[in-house]
């Protein structure tokens, strides 16, 4: 995360970074986007953004606003902030050529699905 989170809060205005720590985005990716049951049972191991919109606010408390309540210009709130976040995330880290622990959970999971 270290060198992967400078990459993407570059690209936020002050008020969006803000609102968003490296904590609370990578905790929202591994618990929710790519770290729950349902993303393990998806045949590429992450919700996708409709799935994730569509999780309850009490399931998912942190980022739970739709983008019709957020100010105009403070996406910080709205979880299609935190998806194009997320899909930044995934693109460093191919950049880097990482992985994370969620990466390595899913292909566990998948290969015990095959025997």
């Amino acid at each position: 995360y270290n060198r992967i989170w400078p990459r993407l809060s570059r690209n936020l205005s002050r008020i969006e970074s803000k609102n968003v720590s490296p904590g609370s985005l990578f905790q929202e990716i591994h618990s929710y986007i790519k770290g729950s049951a349902e993303s393990l049972r998806s045949p590429n191991g992450r919700l996708s953004r409709e799935e994730y919109n569509s999780l309850g606010a009490k399931m998912a408390p942190n980022f739970n606003k739709s983008s019709q309540e957020d100010l105009p210009g403070d996406r910080s709130g709205c979880r299609d902030f935190v998806y194009d976040l997320y899909e930044q995330y995934e693109k460093e880290k191919r950049v880097l050529r990482g992985y994370d622990v969620c990466d390595v959970v899913f292909h566990i999971w998948t290969q015990l699905q095959k025997n």
